[in-house]
């Protein structure tokens, strides 16, 4: 059952690896349109999700917290709205948004390449450099989200 857990690991890290080359390809391509479409898909989908959420209580009958719901759902599609029209918030929360998920990622790479034993010696060291890289990577948008 732990070979599972270590080939699944070793799966993931490959596939985040190959859609993050492809995804730097990208970017490295059309840098404007890239940011410029980011945005607008980010905002898109802050206004979707808070709409799915404002109509939830009319479609879910047995809610305990209906008021909660559509509130919430009106202050996403508000949100939503107003990153819309802010394009340059925009960026900045969107670059806040990959930097805590690039330092989430680090720690879990750092944690399988120090506390899984079960891996060999080049993966766990794969995992560290990955890792570290990761933190090293959210860190600098963390401090310097306009700038990247």
């Amino acid at each position: 059952m732990d070979s599972s857990v270590v080939s699944i690991s070793r799966s993931s890290l490959l596939l985040r690896g190959l859609v993050n080359v492809i995804f730097g390809a990208i970017v490295f391509s059309w840098p404007g349109l890239t940011v410029y479409l980011l945005v607008i898909l980010f905002a898109i989908n802050i206004i979707v999700i808070g709409a799915m959420e404002l109509f939830k209580p009319f479609v879910q009958k047995n809610t305990n917290h209906a008021i909660l719901t559509f509130l919430l759902g009106l202050l996403g599609m508000v949100v939503g709205f107003y990153l819309l029209g802010r394009p340059e918030l925009t960026v900045e929360v969107l670059s806040l948004v990959i930097a805590f998920w690039a330092v989430l990622f680090g720690i879990s790479d750092l944690f399988v390449g120090f506390a899984d034993s079960k891996t060999s010696g080049g993966y766990r060291f794969l995992f560290v450099i990955v890792g570290i890289l990761s933190l090293m990577f959210g860190g600098y948008l963390i401090f310097y989200p306009v700038a990247t």
